[in-house]
């Protein structure tokens, strides 16, 4: 009987060793994505009153009426470009091996008055650094961003 329990206290103690390689999978990635950069616009005469630039980091394909995964609202009322924004994001809200790209414009009157190309990032680096994301007048004023 002693030869047993003291097998089981063996076999439990071995068990429950982790080793160095054993750690849990979330331990691999980072809590939070930071994602940097700015907007650059060459406004001229200025921005009509109450323009706010609208940066987001949107999931692709996206789904209609899909709300961004993160989003940033500044308000360019005084400020001059480029205009530096910086969106953080828990990991827990990506989705693996999922596409994603974010996308800037400004915003006058619930219409979108200048815009970018999206810009395809990779999220598995803890920073991402845009850089400048320059945006074009919009001609005929597009929907707002969601």
């Amino acid at each position: 009987m002693l030869l047993r329990v003291s097998l089981s206290v063996i076999l439990l103690a071995g068990w429950t060793h982790a080793g160095p390689l054993a750690r849990p999978v979330a331990a691999d990635q980072l809590p939070k994505l930071t994602i940097k950069g700015s907007v650059t616009y060459d406004a001229g005469s200025g921005l009509p009153a109450g323009s706010r630039a609208i940066i987001e980091l949107r999931h692709l394909p996206a789904l209609p009426n899909a709300a961004a995964v993160v989003d940033q609202r500044i308000d360019l009322e005084g400020k001059q470009s480029p205009v530096s924004f910086e969106l953080i994001v828990e990991r827990f809200k990506l989705v693996a091996g999922a596409t994603y790209v974010v996308r800037g414009a400004i915003v006058s009157e619930q219409r979108v008055i200048w815009t970018a190309d999206d810009v395809k990032i990779d999220v598995t680096p803890s920073t991402v650094d845009m850089s400048e994301i320059l945006l074009k007048p919009v001609k005929t004023g597009a929907p707002a961003l969601r």
